[in-house]
This record gives C-alpha cells, structure tokens and sequence, in this order.
C-alpha cells in the first residue's frame, strides 16, 4: 500500500510537469512560427510595421509582432530596427515598428534552415523507426527491449535511438537537446519505459511531453513494480501495459511491426528474448 501510494503522488507530480512541459513546447512553436513570418514579411520588402486597428484585441497581437522583431535585433536576424511606444489604458505598449536594412545574412540562413525551403536544397533526413525513451537507472532494461526488438523484427539498428545503450546513442558532436526533441517528435514509434526513475527524470518527462504534444504513437510499458494507478492525465488515457506480461509484450512487437510496416519474425523466433525482458522487467 505504502509503495502504491508514493506512486500516485509521482503520477500527480508527473501529470503536473507533462502539463507544463507540453504548454511550454506549444508557446515555443508558436514563438518561432511568428519569427519566421514576421521575418519573411522583412525579406519580402516590408519595413513598417504598425496595429491593423486601435481595436484592444489588434493591438495585443501586434505586441506580439513587435516583440518578435525586438528579438530579431537581438539576435542580429535583421539589421536594425526602431521602435514606438505608447500608453495605451494605462499601460506602455508597441504602437509602431520599423525595420532599418532588411535581413542580415543571419537572418537569411535562419530562413532559409526552416522546413519551408525547397526539398531538394535540404539534406537527406533519416527518420527514426523507434525511440526508447527510459531514465538511465533502466539502461540494462532498454538494452534488453532493444534485443527483443532486434530477434523479432527486420529493422535497421540505426533507425533506433536509446540514449543510455552503446550503439544507439546521439551521434558524437551533434547537438544534444536539438536533436533529442527533433527525434522524439519524429520517431514512427516511441516506447516508454515506465519505471519509478523514469517518473523522477526531468529529460523523460521531456520526452514524454513533447510527444504527447506531437500527438503521435506513444506506447507506455510499466516495469519495475510500477502500477497503472500510478499515471495520472495525460498518460492514463493510454493503455500501459505492464512489461511482466509476456502475452502484452508480444502484442506490442506486432503493434510496432504494423505501425513500421514489416512482417515480425515467428514467435519462436524471438520467445527466449521476450521472456528475458519481461522476467528482467518486473
């Protein structure tokens, strides 16, 4: 009871950070997204910017405009601009904005490094088949989901990213927390393993986070002694299996064969691995 008890309060813990970690992705999507218009406004020969009305609702959404050209400057994306401020109902907001000399050449490659520039200018792009995401304390118990997967499906080792296990981690050099959440959002498939470390890991939560925001496939397993009432909203709503279930396991395998589009090995094929796991996993 004692044990059941201290997982409730780590799911209400985890239902409280996913929720912030999920509002924080959406602002910062949206962030850029106006960054990048505002910018192509600039580059298409725009320089003045002002409120499309005295209305209170145009002239919240033009403080949001004027702040994005404000960190444009700030990050020399454009080469100067001046700003225009005003008491408005009391307050000092942005009612006018010009931009002096257009894009910088730094802010013509952060345009032209968005997903919106032609195909066949970008480089080729691998996109992962499955993302492990597990706290580091689970790594031996990644590296045995990781087996299972190997014996029971025909899929190419490097199309598999857990961060924790030898031979499938980051590339050397590359950019940790860019690559991770590109990775998360990308992934065919992400597997969480679900255990009382992983509960307790701020970059799990991340993952978790910003892949329930994606709203893509997401497939909780519970290991370790953890138990379904431990979730709480927005994990609940999804069917965690626990990974001492052989019969659960091997319905995933097919679950994640289905979503990659490939035939899994026979059973037999893959029976001493799947059992490995799930003895390892309880």
């Amino acid at each position: 009871m004692k044990d059941i008890l201290i997982n409730l309060s780590r799911g209400k813990h985890l239902t409280t950070q996913l929720g912030e970690i999920i509002l924080i992705l959406d602002a910062e999507r949206y962030r850029m997204q106006l960054l990048r218009q505002t910018l192509e406004r600039v580059r298409s020969g725009e320089s003045n910017f002002e409120p499309a009305s005295e209305s209170e609702s145009d002239l919240q959404a033009f403080q949001k405009v004027a702040n994005r050209l404000l960190e444009a400057k700030q990050q020399s994306l454009i080469h100067d601009a001046r700003f225009l401020k005003a008491s408005a109902r009391g307050n000092m907001s942005f009612r006018a904005a010009v931009v002096l000399g257009g894009l910088t050449y730094q802010g013509e490659k952060f345009l032209e490094s968005e997903p919106s520039i032609p195909q066949s200018t970008t480089k080729e792009v691998v996109t992962l088949d499955i993302f492990i995401s597990h706290s580091t304390d689970d790594s031996e118990l990644a590296a045995g989901f990781i087996s299972l997967l190997r014996a029971a499906l025909p899929i190419d080792p490097t199309r598999i990213r857990c961060t924790s296990v030898e031979g499938y981690r980051l590339p050397a050099g590359s950019s940790f927390n860019e690559q991770l959440r590109s990775e998360v959002f990308d992934a065919t498939v992400l597997v969480a393993l679900l255990s009382a470390s992983s509960l307790n890991s701020t970059y799990t939560l991340f993952e978790l986070g910003a892949r329930w925001g994606a709203q893509k496939y997401l497939a909780p397993v519970l290991v370790r002694g953890t138990v379904v009432a431990a979730l709480r909203q927005p994990l609940s709503s999804l069917n965690a299996i626990p990974a001492k279930s052989e019969s659960d396991v091997s319905q995933l395998i097919d679950t994640i064969a289905e979503r990659l589009n490939v035939q899994a090995f026979p059973h037999y094929s893959y029976a001493g691995d799947l059992r490995a796991f799930c003895e390892a996993g309880k």
